[in-house]
């Protein structure tokens, strides 16, 4: 081999022929009786080590909303899905949150999501205190973070709010954005109550939360909001 003359047969190679064959039961380098499944048990524990209660309780609150509708999103499913209205399949934004849950859980960031299907547009008109209760909670649990992404559903329409606690200040991001037909204090119904959580999580009402209707990209057609709410 040395000479460069080895002609190696099929199945083996180099490293092969060095150190031998693979052994069922062992882990090259780690040791005699070390398995894969043992050698790779502390390395995972970690990454589930960082992940912090709040991302934990978020992916779990997600996860159950998508077991829950599964059978509805199949349903909503139809070959002609982009001539459908904006609502049509709701949970690809949960799916994308679930995945940006994931990825914020490994690194440290300024930012956390909430959960789309617990701040509604029909929950904020029907069940306004659960909506706020659920938002003065992770504000508390996210008080480290300096925005809270928020992806919005309200009469068929995505919107993302963007709410930064700590500098008093939020911004509603609207791909049909229109401030005469949909006045920011009075059509958005979850501006309201993130007002509302955001005076009892300060318990001060003399300093509110400061808006700003923004410009952002325009879809346009009358189905893409919720591709626009994930770019």
């Amino acid at each position: 081999m040395s000479q460069g003359d080895w002609v190696p047969e099929p199945g083996e190679d180099s490293l092969t022929a060095v150190l031998g064959r693979e052994h069922p039961g062992r882990t090259r380098a780690v040791g005699h009786t070390v398995c894969p499944r043992k050698a790779m048990h502390d390395s995972n524990k970690q990454v589930v080590d960082n992940v912090s209660p709040g991302v934990t309780k978020q992916v779990a609150e997600v996860k159950a909303m998508m077991h829950e509708s599964n059978k509805q999103v199949v349903d909503n499913v139809s070959p002609g899905f982009p001539n459908s209205s904006c609502d049509s399949m709701p949970a690809l934004v949960a799916i994308t949150i679930i995945v940006n849950l994931h990825l914020i859980s490994r690194v440290k960031n300024k930012c956390s999501f909430l959960n789309p299907h617990r701040i509604l547009g029909a929950d904020c008109q029907e069940n306004p205190e659960a909506v706020i209760n659920y938002i003065v909670d992770e504000m508390r649990i996210n008080q480290g973070k300096q925005f809270l992404i928020a992806p919005y559903l309200q009469s068929e329409h995505w919107v993302l709010f963007v709410i930064s606690p700590h500098n008093r200040t939020g911004y509603i991001l609207d791909s049909i954005r229109s401030p005469i037909q949909k006045p920011m204090d009075t059509y958005y119904l979850l501006k309201k109550q993130v007002d509302t959580a955001f005076a009892r999580y300060k318990k001060d009402t003399s300093n509110p939360i400061s808006w700003t209707l923004a410009e952002c990209n325009q879809q346009p057609g009358d189905w893409e909001c919720r591709y626009y709410v994930m770019k």
